[in-house]
C-alpha cells in the first residue's frame, strides 16, 4: 500500500482582493482552496498585516476560519495597511502577493483641551489650540461656536452675543471681537475631516471688566454757580461697561504753577483716594472732596464743591478765593477682584 504524505502547498492564496474598505476595517476575498492546492487535509490560513500610526508600527496576524472571505477589524482610519495571506500545512507554507491599501478617513478625535490657550481682554478674547491627537484623516475645518452666559453687569443685553466661526486646518487661532466686558462666554470647539465633525470640547472664558463710560461734557462749560468758596457743577451718570458703577469720585486739584490746563491732565486719573487732611500733610496738589454711591446719581443733578460737608468720609472743604483749581469727576467699577477706574472728566477750571 502506498500512503501519500503531505507536502508544501502548491502555491499561496490566489486572486486575493480587497472588496470593501472602511475607516476601521477591510474585507478580503480569495479563490477557494482544493486538496490539490493545500496538499493536506490539515491546513490553516492566516492574515499578516502591519501599519504605522502616530509614528509607531503595529504588526499582527489573525487566523482565518472562513472559506473565501474575511473582514479584518480594529484598524485605524487613514493608514496604509500592508497585508498578505499565508497558507500553511504541517510541511510548510506559501504566501500570497502583498496587498497595500489605505483605510478611509473617519471623523477626528477631539481637540486636546490642555492645548487650548486663551487671552481675555475687555472686549475681545484670543483663543488658540492644537490639532486632535487622532486626526483620523486630513483636518479640513475647525468650528467654534460661542454664546454669552452671564455678565457682571445686570443691565447688559446678551441676546445678540453669540456666533459661529470656521477656521481652516492651518488656522488654529482666532480673535473674537465685539464682545461685552465683564461677561462669561461658553465656547465649543470641534474639528472635521471629509467624514464630518468629531466630538466637541467646551470651555468658559470671561472678558475683563471695562471702565465705565462717562457722558460728554461740553468744553469750557461754566459752572452752574460760583461763590468765593464754592463751585456748583452738573454731574451726569456714567454708563456701566462690564460691571455696575461702584462709586463716583470728585477730585479737586490745586493749580500751583500755571493757570492753563495741560493737555496731559485730560488723560490723567486719580486711582488712590487722598483726603484733604492727608493732602495737606503730604503736600499733595489734589484731594478727594467726595465719594458718592451710584444711587446718589441716577439722574443728572448739581453738586457743590466746597459745601463743607462730608461724603463717605471725605471732607468737602470750602475753596480758597486766592487759589486756582481744576475739578475732576471720575467713576469706579469693581467686580470679582477686578477694578477699573475711568479717566476722569475735567468738569471745570476755577481761577482764583
Amino acid at each position: 500500500m502506498i500512503i501519500a504524505t503531505p507536502r508544501d502547498p502548491v502555491n499561496g492564496p490566489q486572486n486575493v482582493n480587497v472588496v470593501d474598505i472602511r475607516a476601521r476595517q477591510l474585507t478580503l476575498q480569495w479563490e477557494m482552496f482544493g486538496y490539490a492546492v493545500t496538499r493536506c487535509h490539515s491546513y490553516n490560513l492566516t492574515v499578516h498585516y502591519q501599519y504605522v500610526f502616530n509614528q509607531q508600527e503595529f504588526a499582527a496576524e489573525e487566523l482565518i476560519q472562513t472559506s473565501s472571505h474575511y473582514t479584518l477589524r480594529g484598524l485605524r482610519p487613514f493608514v496604509t495597511v500592508r497585508l498578505r495571506l499565508v497558507l500553511a500545512n504541517p510541511e510548510g507554507s506559501k504566501e500570497s502577493e502583498e496587498i497595500v491599501k489605505q483605510t478611509e478617513e473617519d471623523v477626528p478625535g477631539s481637540v486636546p483641551m490642555e492645548s487650548t490657550q486663551t487671552g481675555p481682554y475687555e472686549e475681545k478674547i484670543f483663543m488658540q489650540w492644537k490639532a486632535p491627537n487622532e486626526t483620523n484623516g486630513i483636518i479640513t475645518l475647525y468650528e467654534i461656536t460661542y454664546k454669552a452666559l452671564s455678565s457682571l453687569d445686570p443691565s447688559a443685553d446678551l441676546t445678540t452675543q453669540r456666533g459661529r466661526v470656521f477656521k481652516l486646518r492651518n488656522e488654529t487661532h482666532h480673535l473674537f471681537v465685539g464682545l461685552y466686558p465683564g461677561t462669561t462666554y461658553f465656547f465649543t470647539l470641534k474639528a472635521s475631516t471629509n467624514k464630518g465633525f468629531g466630538p466637541p470640547v467646551t470651555t468658559r472664558i470671561a472678558t475683563k471688566i471695562a471702565a465705565p463710560s462717562m457722558p460728554e461734557y461740553e468744553t469750557d462749560t461754566p459752572p452752574l454757580n460760583e461763590t468765593d468758596t464754592t463751585i456748583t457743577v452738573l454731574l451726569k451718570p456714567a454708563q456701566s461697561r462690564g460691571a455696575p458703577v461702584s462709586v463716583y469720585q470728585l477730585v479737586v486739584k490745586e493749580e500751583r504753577k500755571q493757570k492753563v490746563r495741560r493737555a496731559a491732565d485730560a488723560q490723567e486719573c486719580f486711582p488712590v483716594p487722598v483726603s484733604f487732611k492727608n493732602a495737606s500733610i503730604l503736600d499733595s496738589p489734589h484731594y478727594f472732596a467726595a465719594e458718592l454711591p451710584p444711587t446718589y446719581l441716577t439722574v443728572v443733578q448739581p453738586f457743590t464743591i466746597g459745601d463743607n460737608k462730608t461724603y463717605n468720609g471725605y471732607w468737602n472743604p470750602p475753596l480758597s478765593s486766592s487759589k486756582s483749581y481744576s475739578i475732576y469727576f471720575q467713576a469706579l467699577s469693581k467686580a470679582n477682584g477686578q477694578f477699573h477706574q475711568l479717566h476722569h472728566r475735567d468738569l471745570v477750571f476755577s481761577s482764583g
